[in-house]
């Protein structure tokens, strides 16, 4: 849209418009919100009716539009710069999106054309430090993208591992440089290595996130004012909270660091729970000094709230060293079995014919969910719209334990939206058995569960 000439006229492309009568116009600037939206709408369209993609999960990332566009894309902010200014509008931006529906929203990280405010000859590229807080303060945003203009001489670089050869590539703008400034370009690459590592590590709790999203609407960056509306202090003594810290759902708190040249900052903790800190640094000493005023972002999560850390591909394939929250009894076995017991609940999901089949298990004997999870268990399955049985009757759930008997229990009950197309399945903890005879983390040679055997949802 840059650039795009203000005064064309435009139609307002209502719906059920008379297609014998000419829509009225308005000029561009008034509707340019709309070009995009339709702009998203045509792109959504057109990829799922193209050969070979109808029915996938296409990604479009736009830029401007409507209240509605999550239904059609994404969107990033537009084209930043390289300035801290940028950096804390962007944190108040994705928070401020979620209010209004965006699923996934986020910034240019490092911003995208050099700082507007600087008038910097040649060669240019993002300060280290801010790149440090961008990476660490943005790693749980929907949106988490290093995007930068390297034409027209704007910026040489801005890829974290090009710090590190900075001084070896730039050494005449570098040169008189203090050791400390030289720690902080050699602590850029393996800092954001890092939290790139930790952000795919957390990748199944970024889909959970997005999966309620698609049942209860509610964004996954999350303001402070949505996980805890009952807390009046937000109104008034801890507003200045509300924009620069976020949550992940609601049991990860991130609290980025915003301004150059500090080492700490005031955290807000809401609600009443318990909160402990899920940042467990790095070593930097291979490449350079940490410096002591680089101190990454805080990050905390609840106490009562269990982590699953994954390696973004493959449960199976996670190394053994990745720094899980294991189960005091977790198995020490780098097998690929023992390291699927680093769920605390095992659900397995398999289809015969036309039965969509789902397994739900305990790890070992004795163990106890309730502290976790409560008295019931509340799965949701779901299938593409398009594909979604049209009526509550079409679906049908029953429940068998690992001998194909039926179980019966008031408290099995399940409920389908065909509006959604997803269907919620109630079991309750206790009827849902452990492995039998077996010690904490230890794999057993018979299973013992559940099955949820679900008819009619594709």
């Amino acid at each position: 849209m840059l650039g795009f000439p203000s005064r064309l006229l435009m139609s307002e492309d209502t719906p059920n418009q008379d297609p014998k009568v000419k829509p009225s116009t308005k000029t561009a600037i008034e509707l340019w919100g709309l070009y995009s939206y339709n702009l998203h709408k045509a792109t959504y369209k057109g990829l799922n009716k193209l050969k070979g993609r109808e029915n996938k999960r296409n990604f479009i990332i736009g830029r401007g539009s409507l209240t509605g566009m999550h239904r059609y894309a994404g969107l990033w902010t537009g084209d930043n710069g390289s300035s801290w200014d940028f950096w804390r509008i962007s944190v108040a931006q994705v928070i401020a999106l979620g209010y209004s529906g965006m699923t996934i929203a986020g910034v240019d990280m490092g911003g995208f054309t050099p700082d507007p405010d600087k008038e910097l000859n040649p060669p240019q590229w993002c300060d280290p430090e801010l790149l440090i807080r961008w990476y660490t303060g943005a790693f749980l945003l929907p949106w988490y993208r290093n995007h930068y203009i390297q034409h027209f001489g704007k910026k040489n670089f801005q890829e974290p591992w090009q710090y590190t050869y900075a001084f070896q590539n730039y050494s005449q703008a570098l040169q008189g440089s203090s050791e400390d400034v030289y720690n902080l370009y050699m602590s850029v690459e393996p800092i954001c290595r890092y939290y790139v590592q930790l952000r795919y590590s957390l990748m199944q709790v970024l889909y959970d996130t997005m999966f309620e999203n698609l049942i209860n609407g509610l964004p996954i960056a999350r303001a402070m004012l949505i996980t805890d509306p009952e807390d009046t202090t937000l109104f008034n003594a801890n507003d200045d909270f509300i924009d620069n810290q976020y949550l992940l759902g609601h049991n990860i708190l991130v609290c980025p660091v915003l301004n150059p040249g500090v080492n700490h900052r005031p955290v807000y903790l809401p609600g009443s729970d318990q909160w402990y800190p899920l940042n467990l640094r790095i070593d930097v000493q291979n490449q350079g000094k940490d410096p002591q005023r680089v101190k990454h972002a805080a990050n905390l999560e609840q106490s009562h709230y269990s982590m699953y850390l994954d390696d973004g591909v493959s449960r199976d394939s996670a190394p053994a060293d990745l720094p899980q929250h294991r189960y005091p009894h977790a198995a020490t076995s780098t097998t690929s079995e023992a390291k699927s017991y680093f769920r605390e609940v095992k659900i397995h999901q398999e289809y015969d014919g036309a039965l969509r089949i789902v397994k739900l298990s305990h790890p070992w004997n004795l163990f106890n969910a309730s502290p976790l999870i409560g008295d019931t268990y509340q799965l949701a399955l779901w299938t593409e719209k398009c594909t979604a049985p049209s009526a509550s009757d079409d679906v049908s759930v029953s429940f068998q334990d690992r001998d194909g008997n039926s179980i019966t229990n008031s408290g099995l009950t399940y409920e389908y939206t065909p509006s959604r197309g997803v269907l919620t399945v109630y079991v309750p903890v206790a009827l849902v058995p452990n492995l039998q005879n077996q010690l904490p983390g230890l794999v057993s040679p018979e299973d013992h569960f559940v099955s949820i055997r679900v008819s009619g949802l594709p």
